[in-house]
C-alpha cells in the first residue's frame, strides 16, 4: 500500500509537497557536499541540476562556483516555484529554472559542462531514456553527477512509493555505458550513500 503522504518525494504538490521539499533541501544537504567533492569542474561551467526539488542543490552549486551558470529543471510545478524562491538573487543573472520532464529536456545540444542529479533518478521514465537526454545536452567531456541515498534495490521505499526504481551503482554504470558514457565511476559513501560520475 502506498503511503499518499509519501508521494510527494516523486511529484511534490500541495502543502505536503512543499514541506517535503523543504525537508529534502535540509535532509540531503550532507549528501550533495560529499558527493559535490568528487564533481571535478571549471569554475565558469554551465551546469543543470534535474529534478531540482526544493533548490538547495542549485544553491551550493551557485556558492561553490562563483562564476558558473547554473540552471535546474523538474517536472513538479511545485518544486519549481520552490527553487526559483530558494535562488530568487541569482535568477535572470546565473540561473534559470523551468518545468520539464527528464527524458524530453527542454534545452539545445551540448548545452552543458556538468549535469547533477540529486536523490531523482528512481523516478526516471524511462531511465535509459532520461540518460540519453543527459548525454545529448552535455557538451563534450562534460561530466554527469549522479548522487542517490538508496541503493539496495530490496529496499522497503520501493514498496512505498509509486513507481520507484532503485539502482545498484553497478546498475548504474552498466546503463551509462551502454548510452555511450565514458570513465564511468561511482564511490560508496556512508550507509547506502553512492556517487556516481560519467563523462561524455
Amino acid at each position: 500500500m502506498y503511503d499518499p503522504v509519501l508521494q510527494n518525494a516523486r511529484k511534490p504538490k500541495g502543502y505536503d509537497g512543499e514541506k517535503t521539499l523543504e525537508r529534502m533541501n535540509e535532509h540531503h544537504a550532507p549528501l550533495v557536499k560529499w558527493g559535490l567533492s568528487y564533481l571535478n569542474i571549471l569554475q565558469n561551467a554551465k551546469i543543470l541540476d534535474i529534478g531540482c526539488g526544493g533548490g538547495a542543490t542549485i544553491g551550493e552549486l551557485l556558492n561553490r562556483y562563483e562564476n558558473s551558470i547554473v540552471d535546474g529543471v523538474d517536472f513538479s510545478e511545485k518544486s519549481v516555484e520552490m527553487s526559483k524562491n530558494f535562488n530568487a538573487k541569482f535568477l535572470g543573472t546565473r540561473c534559470e529554472i523551468n518545468q520539464g520532464d527528464a527524458a524530453n529536456l527542454p534545452y539545445e545540444n551540448e548545452s552543458y559542462d556538468a549535469v547533477t542529479a540529486v536523490e531523482t533518478v528512481y523516478f526516471w521514465q524511462p531511465v535509459e531514456k532520461a540518460f540519453s537526454e543527459v548525454f545529448r545536452v552535455l557538451k563534450r567531456d562534460g561530466v554527469f553527477m549522479i548522487l542517490n541515498e538508496i541503493s539496495d534495490p530490496q529496499s522497503q521505499w520501493k514498496d512505498k512509493i509509486k513507481g520507484m526504481n532503485i539502482y545498484t551503482p553497478q546498475q548504474l554504470c552498466d546503463i551509462l555505458k551502454s548510452i555511450g558514457f565514458v570513465n564511468v565511476e561511482f564511490y560508496q559513501g556512508e550507509r547506502e550513500n553512492i556517487c556516481v560520475i560519467a563523462k561524455k
